[in-house]
This record gives C-alpha cells, sequence and structure tokens, in this order.
C-alpha cells in the first residue's frame, strides 16, 4: 500500500515538472532580442551626450567674428584708429572706436564703421579735415557718445535722426559759406531739436575762434528747450548774453550748466534770475562773477553747487552771508593770480 502511493507521488511530480518546462523564459529586463549580449545605449540624458552638453565644444571657444566685421576693424587699425571690445573673447563687439588728433580722415575712411553696428562710443575729433557727411552714424543703432569736430550746420539734423545718441560733444564754431556764426548757432541747434534722446550736450570750440570773437544772436538758442531730455548743458567757449539766457531758461530738465560770462559783463543778475524755472537744477558753473550774479544764483531753490570759475569778483562779506544762510548751497570761489588756485568754500 505504501509503495503504491509513493509510486503516485513520484508520477505527479514528474507531471507538474514537465508542465514547467514548456513555459518560454521571460526576456531579460535590461536587453531582448538578438540585443541582449550587446553593450546598452546611453540614454540622452547620461554618458557621452551628458557630456558634450554641459562643455563647450572646441568650435565655440576659437569663435570666428564675420569677415566684414574683422574687415572694418583692420580699416579702422590701418588709420591708426583706436579700439575698444567689451570682454576679452574672441569674438567680443566692438563698443568704442576713437579717432581722436588723427588728420586727414574723411567720410570715405569712416565707411568701414558701418559693419560696426554695436559702437556705442565714437570719437571723431579729427585734428583736420573731419567729415562733412555723417550719415553713415544712422548705420549705428546703439551710438549714445559721440565727440565731433567742427561740423557743417545742415549736418545737426542728422545727429537727431540717431535712436540711442544721449552725450553729444561738437564743434560748431566755423559758419557756413552762407551764415555768420551766430546764423550758423541757430540754424545748428534747430537741427538737433528733433532729438528724443540727447541728454548732455558739449560745445566745444575750435581753431577758427568765430563764436568766440562774437556773441550769438538773442534768438541762437530758441530751438535749445525743444530737446526736452537735455540734464547737462556746457556752452562755455559761446559769449551768453541774457537774452539767451531766458531760451536756456526754458529747458525744464536741466541738472547741470556751464557757461562763460565774458568780462563778467554779458550775464546779469536778471539773466541768473531766468534760471528759476529750471526745477531740477542743481550744478550751476560761471566763469565771471560779481556780488550781484552769486547772489541771485543763491536764490535759485534747487541749486546745491555754484562755482565761479576762476575771474572772481565776490566780497568776502558775501561768502560769509551765503555760509551763514544757505545750508543747502556749496559755492567754490577760485581765486586768481596765486601758485594752486586757492578756493574759498561757503557752506554750513
Amino acid at each position: 500500500m505504501h509503495k503504491a502511493l509513493g509510486l503516485v507521488a513520484i508520477l505527479l511530480v514528474g507531471l507538474v515538472g514537465g508542465c514547467g518546462d514548456k513555459t518560454p523564459p521571460q526576456a531579460p529586463a535590461t536587453s531582448g532580442g538578438s540585443d541582449a549580449g550587446a553593450k546598452p545605449k546611453p540614454s540622452s540624458a547620461t554618458g557621452n551626450s551628458a557630456n558634450t552638453s554641459s562643455k563647450p565644444t572646441k568650435s565655440s571657444s576659437t569663435a570666428q567674428r564675420p569677415a566684414a566685421e574683422q574687415q572694418a576693424i583692420n580699416d579702422v587699425r590701418k588709420l591708426n584708429g583706436k579700439i575698444q571690445y567689451a570682454d576679452s573673447a574672441p569674438d567680443s563687439p566692438v563698443i568704442k572706436v576713437s579717432f581722436k588728433g588723427l588728420r586727414d580722415i574723411g567720410g570715405a575712411d569712416l565707411g568701414c564703421l558701418k559693419a560696426l553696428p554695436t559702437i556705442v562710443e565714437l570719437n571723431l575729433e579729427i585734428a583736420r579735415n573731419g567729415p562733412q557727411d555723417i550719415s553713415l552714424l544712422t548705420s549705428l543703432p546703439k551710438l549714445k557718445v559721440l565727440y565731433l569736430p567742427n561740423l557743417p550746420a545742415d549736418q545737426f539734423a542728422t545727429l537727431a535722426q540717431l535712436p540711442a545718441l544721449e552725450s553729444l560733444s561738437v564743434g560748431i564754431d566755423k559758419p557756413s559759406s552762407s551764415s555768420s556764426g551766430q546764423d550758423f548757432l541757430r540754424q545748428a541747434l534747430d537741427g538737433l531739436s528733433g532729438s528724443r534722446t540727447l541728454k548732455h550736450l558739449r560745445i566745444t570750440q575750435g581753431g577758427s575762434g568765430i563764436i568766440g570773437a562774437n556773441k550769438p544772436k538773442a534768438d541762437s538758442f530758441a530751438s535749445l528747450p525743444k530737446i526736452t531730455t537735455l540734464a547737462f548743458i556746457d556752452i562755455s567757449p559761446l559769449q551768453i548774453t541774457d537774452e539767451a539766457m531766458a531760451d536756456i531758461g526754458r529747458c525744464g530738465n536741466l541738472e547741470t550748466l556751464i557757461l562763460t560770462n565774458m568780462n563778467g559783463k554779458l550775464i546779469s543778475d536778471k539773466g541768473i534770475q531766468s534760471l528759476s524755472a529750471c526745477n531740477k537744477l542743481k550744478v550751476l558753473s560761471v566763469k565771471g562773477v560779481n556780488d550781484s550774479i552769486l547772489t541771485a544764483a543763491a536764490q535759485l531753490g534747487s541749486l546745491v553747487h555754484f562755482d565761479s570759475g576762476t575771474t572772481v569778483r565776490v566780497s568776502d562779506s558775501l561768502l560769509v552771508g551765503l555760509k551763514r544762510d544757505n545750508p543747502r548751497l556749496t559755492v567754490t570761489v577760485r581765486a586768481p593770480f596765486t601758485k594752486w588756485w586757492d578756493e574759498i568754500v561757503a557752506t554750513k
């Protein structure tokens, strides 16, 4: 009986084992088909592809400039111009170019600048025979700071078209062939009045001395208030009068004004009082002052600093009074005929 039961058990085990062998084995989770024995391919987030994406390739580290830009840089160097780049990268954009003090450079030479649209600051204060046509500057959309020599009056309208221009230093003392120096100034400022970005205006004087020898007409600055963004004006080479001061006083955003009172007589306290509407004016520099001018300046409510330059006709008692009565105002008086220009600062 026991032998019969043992034989049945052996038969049952054999049947169960045979059924299990007929079930096909499951494929490994990491491979399948004929690639089971091959090495797994790296995923897009791991392996060599990840290393490639995190490190610059050899070609990117040796990036080259466009041919036209490199040629323009070479042309500037041939003219002995100076170049400044944004940083030390091989393909860093050019941001500054200067031809200051160089001679005989004309508009044709400057044509290379069209291939450098990243220029932010440009100095064209050429010693002789500067450009008479500056239309090429309209191809510099990022130009913010510009230095120019004597410029024809009809070219100032081109300056007003520069979309980013904020600071302009320009000589305007050469009259055109058909007008006087005074008419030239009016025409130049009329053309510039279309600017909507200009904040700093500095008028320089070249070798002709036209404006230095003649006073501008009473209406020469009539268009100046139309440049509503002006915050800084330096017209110290010009002989400014009280009439001109009336127009300057209409520049509502003016913060700094630099003037020359020729022989201490052309600007009176009335001219200084014309600035009372300039509610943002903080710094006023007038070369050639007297007690009445300084007193009028002290009454400008927003003014915090007054500089008299080197021509002084002010009394010590007035300076003492300013120190006492105007706690916000600092007055700098440079006395002439001393070795280092002695300074008297009236402040409280």
